[in-house]
């Protein structure tokens, strides 16, 4: 296959590449995206579904090899192990602005994989890993709605820079990670330094203008070299089950998804859609047990998903009595527990949230290779460890040594 590349001035100055047909031409799709002389390479694979799958498993994984640095991996290993956080994070805001683009009821098992090849210490790689992903499927032969573009926003000086470099960022009042299609923002993420509303908004306007450029080089990356897009199978509720459940719980499911407690809610929900299996089983009685309980369940969800939203759209409040402008009860407690050097107990209507502060000293601070900085060690001396333990939520389920979401600012 013959190596294709498209250059685009995504700023006015600076260029992009995206390229393909050099490497993992075995992947429905894969590309390398370069800025500057970091570079990342993304490859897009499928899979049959898996049998009684009812939803669509796509993974995303994000690495960071040492190598692109010119590095050995700190310690006694020299061969890097699990992904660290900046990865883990990475992984989510590529998986959050391509999941909602795959078609309802599409479950192939898809995979993305991003691999930092290359890395110049100036340039981040994490918004090329998310372009990477849209462009690999945009050159695949999956069923992906896209192109989306994304990019970093930073101001510096009263100036918006999009993709600022390291260095700028470092001044920068303002980090947002925008992805989206063209005048459709999907994922907005950041953090900001007393930026005012119209600022914001003057980068969300300037980071769309980017991702209009990155779409359209796709567009054409794809025409030019892109797989011929194959008609996937696509696996709906039965037309005719999901007439016989709405028709049954047409009387039922509004008060039901509008029960205050969320307990309680769930309760007849639960109750409501075994009534409807009991009702029209025998209509449906060439369907095995196990297809029976799997079309159901997907039906009755989205009967929930839709009355749920109709009645926030057209009556104006929501599943716990609130209207549309109502916040939940709030309440907040500090010193709950002895010893520890500080606590508190939020609660946000039924959700709550404990958190232990600790203190220490500069030696407990954690140390760190850092593959795109000059120093090569990154310093942390603020952690944030977020658990969500299976009782949080009132369920039974696997507890393994990975039960905790850790942040890392």
């Amino acid at each position: 296959m013959a190596e294709e590349k498209i250059v685009f001035a995504f700023d006015g100055e600076r260029e992009m590449e995206i390229s393909t047909g050099k490497v993992a031409n075995l992947a429905n799709g894969a590309c390398l995206v370069r800025l500057g002389d970091t570079i990342v390479l993304t490859a897009a694979c499928s899979g049959a579904p898996r049998e009684g799958t009812d939803f669509f498993p796509l993974q995303v994984d994000y690495r960071e090899k040492y190598s692109a640095a010119g590095k050995f991996p700190g310690g006694y290993i020299k061969r890097e192990g699990r992904p660290s956080t900046k990865e883990i994070l990475t992984c989510r805001m590529i998986d959050r602005p391509i999941r909602p683009l795959f078609p309802d009821y599409f479950f192939d098992e898809v995979q993305i994989s991003s691999v930092l090849l290359s890395a110049d210490g100036v340039n981040e790689p994490d918004v090329l890993a998310m372009v990477g992903a849209s462009a690999s499927l945009m050159l695949s032969d999956l069923p992906f709605r896209g192109p989306i573009g994304a990019v970093r926003v930073g101001l510096v000086d009263g100036k918006f820079i999009i993709n600022p470099t390291r260095a700028e960022m470092a001044q920068s009042k303002l980090e947002l990670i925008y992805a989206g299609r063209p005048d459709q923002v999907i994922m907005i993420e950041g953090e900001a330094d007393f930026v005012s509303e119209a600022q914001m908004r003057e980068a969300m306007y300037l980071a769309n203008e980017a991702v209009k450029k990155q779409c359209e080089a796709q567009i054409q990356l794809a025409k030019r070299a892109g797989r011929a897009k194959k008609e996937y199978k696509l696996y709906p509720v039965p037309a005719a089950l999901q007439t016989a459940l709405v028709n049954f719980c047409a009387d039922r499911i509004e008060a039901a998804c509008t029960v205050p407690g969320k307990e309680d809610r769930l309760n007849t929900l639960d109750a409501l859609r075994d009534d409807a299996r009991k009702a029209i089983r025998a209509d449906f009685a060439e369907m095995s047990d196990g297809d029976f309980a799997m079309e159901t369940a997907k039906g009755f969800d989205d009967l929930v998903r839709t009355t749920t939203r109709n009645v926030i759209l057209q009556k104006h409040f929501r599943p716990d009595g609130r209207s549309t402008t109502d916040i939940r009860p709030l309440s907040a407690e500090v010193g709950v527990l002895p010893v520890v050097h500080g606590t508190g107990l939020f609660s946000r209507g039924e959700t709550q949230a404990l958190v232990l502060a600790t203190l220490g000293n500069e030696k407990d601070a954690q140390e760190a290779d850092d593959l795109t900085s000059d120093a090569g060690v990154s310093k942390k001396r603020f952690y944030l460890h977020y658990n969500f333990p299976n009782f949080s939520v009132g369920e039974v389920g696997r507890i393994t040594a990975c039960t905790d979401d850790s942040v890392t600012p």
